[in-house]
């Protein structure tokens, strides 16, 4: 039953950013990862992303926006999320980024 308890807690339900590079999800296979391509939300703006994902329960938005810190109110959210460069080379290096912020994110604190 502990294991069982410890899987579920460490399982995210994780959403990528139209702008992000797709191919991560491979990357993340012990979470639940969708794209917002695959869901019907690319033509959503962030503000309106942001609430589709909150109320879909996802929580981890993973995205190359980095225009989204300065222009939607991130404090208020419940959703946590963590920012890439975008058009970056999907390597071991950056996997291994986004990886290390999932686990912080999974023990409760803030990348």
């Amino acid at each position: 039953m502990i294991c069982s308890l410890l899987l579920l807690v460490k399982q995210m339900k994780i959403l990528l950013d139209k702008c992000t590079n797709e191919s991560i999800r491979y990357h993340l296979s012990d979470h639940t990862v969708h794209t917002a391509r695959y869901l019907g939300w690319c033509r959503l703006t962030n503000g309106e992303l942001l609430d589709k994902a909150e109320q879909a329960g996802y929580d981890l938005l993973i995205s190359a926006d980095n225009d989204m810190r300065y222009t939607q109110n991130l404090s208020r959210r419940h959703i946590s999320i963590v920012f890439i460069q975008q058009n970056t080379a999907l390597s071991d290096d950056l996997i291994k980024e986004i990886r290390a912020k999932i686990k912080v994110y999974i023990a409760g604190g803030e990348s």
